[in-house]
């Protein structure tokens, strides 16, 4: 839906005292995701009620720079590129139970809440089990399908996805080039498609890199540890390797909907129909859901596990057709 869309979901259900304990924001943590979390901690947190978020009170302006009081934000910074159970523990649960300092509401958001790791996922769940009173928790994420299900089922989602394109068309460009490509024909031709995704990841890293670098130089904060850049470098890589994935998985659905709905169907990939048409009339709609099933495998292997992505990319594209 619509950020503005989203946004009214929130005030309507602030204005009948129903806010949630916890919404789980589907969307780019840096961007659309960002921007729906600080609208809604100013909803929350402006000194002028009858017209919040007004924007340019002292709360809004502190939302907008994280210094406020009663707004945490918690994202990977180690170089794990996992958010532990030490920073939920220490930072997120102990200013969960504590009152506002000012009297109101307290928001935190916790970007790229794909990364808490299991320890971290079963200390916040707990948490969510037994959540604080006029405490709203915002898990912001564009791989909600990492997140422990029981987790999943007690926030409200707001999916600031749904009615645009998720992937940007410079990843899904760059997969649709790939996967034209791709064949099972032989093991050689396997491996230059599993090659090319080794190129595309390494090529995501050093964008990576060049972003947390420029971001360095641009903050106030003169005491960026290593870690803490590592951390920003990882988050960032992890963000782009989740548009490719989401690119990849696009594929597939487009290569079911040709292998079984017949044609005139609305694709992802359109400039690949023909292409995707050809394939899809050699598969059945059975084997590429096996294939969707085994991109989730793949995704798990590289970013959970970190299997070394050639062996790991290798093996995968043997597989999928």
């Amino acid at each position: 839906m619509q950020l503005t869309d989203a946004f009214e979901i929130v005030r309507r259900a602030y204005e009948k005292n129903r806010l949630p304990h916890a919404y789980l924001v589907l969307g780019n943590p840096r961007e659309e995701g960002k921007e729906f979390s600080d609208m809604v901690a100013q909803l929350l947190l402006c000194e002028n009620r009858e017209m919040a978020p007004c924007g340019y009170c002292n709360a809004c302006g502190q939302v907008k720079s994280h210094t406020h009081i009663d707004f945490i934000h918690i994202e990977p910074e180690s170089k794990s590129r996992k958010i532990v159970v030490d920073r939920i523990r220490d930072e997120l649960i102990q200013w969960a139970v504590q009152s506002s300092y000012l009297g109101g509401w307290k928001i935190a958001t916790i970007s790229f809440a794909d990364c808490m790791n299991q320890e971290a996922s079963n200390a916040f769940l707990k948490t969510l089990e037994e959540p604080p009173q006029k405490t709203v928790f915002l898990l912001v994420t564009n791989n909600p399908g990492m997140l422990l299900p029981t987790i999943v089922s007690r926030c409200q989602t707001i999916d600031l996805n749904t009615g645009r394109k998720a992937v940007p068309d410079m990843w899904r460009n760059r997969v649709g080039e790939i996967m034209a490509q791709h064949s099972t024909a032989s093991e050689l031709r396997a491996f230059a498609t599993a090659s090319r995704f080794v190129a595309l990841f390494d090529e995501i890293k050093a964008i990576a890199e060049e972003q947390a670098s420029a971001e360095k130089k641009n903050t106030t904060d003169f005491n960026v540890s290593k870690e803490q850049l590592e951390g920003w470098i990882g988050a960032r890589a992890k963000e782009m390797r989740t548009f490719v994935y989401l690119a990849l998985k696009d594929w597939y659905r487009d290569l079911l909907l040709v292998s079984s709905a017949g044609e005139n169907q609305p694709l992802f990939y359109e400039e690949y129909r023909s292409v995707l048409e050809s394939k899809g009339a050699m598969l059945t709609p059975e084997t590429v859901i096996q294939c969707l099933s085994q991109i989730d495998e793949l995704i798990v292997y590289l970013d959970e596990r970190h299997i070394r992505q050639d062996l790991a990319l290798n093996y995968w594209f043997g597989r999928l057709r």
